[in-house]
């Protein structure tokens, strides 16, 4: 009884652990892609993580951002003859290029601000007259 009983819990406790170690696959659907084998009911899909939707927000705002402080540099008259490129991220307002005088770069700076959600400018624009 014990040639027997040893070989199959032995068996038993390695079954246990290899099924532990793998990760479950998830299951094929032979019908059409959102819906479950055999049924017309779309199968459910998780929503994204709070991380990825924090992302996702996040690079939408940049970008409106980066727009908005642009769109308000060039627009003024006392920019218009400068190089001024802007970018953003997580809020942070990235000022590069040239400009021909201090006063230009502090008006660039004062234009950069006034989108929402801008949290700082970072002004690393040169000046050369």
């Amino acid at each position: 009884m014990r040639r027997i009983l040893a070989p199959v819990i032995a068996l038993l406790f390695a079954a246990t652990f290899a099924c532990a170690a793998e990760p479950p696959s998830a299951p094929r659907a032979s019908g059409p892609v959102g819906t479950r084998s055999g049924s017309d009911v779309p199968s459910a899909t998780m929503p994204p993580s709070p991380e990825a939707q924090a992302l996702t927000q996040t690079a939408v705002d940049d970008d409106a951002i980066t727009r908005k402080a642009a769109d308000a540099i060039h627009a003024d008259p006392r920019l218009a003859d400068t190089d001024i490129s802007v970018n953003t991220e997580h809020g942070v307002v990235n000022l590069t290029g040239s400009v021909h005088s201090r006063e230009q770069a502090v008006i660039a700076s004062a234009r950069a601000q006034s989108p929402d959600g801008v949290m700082r400018i970072d002004d690393h624009l040169s000046v050369s007259p």
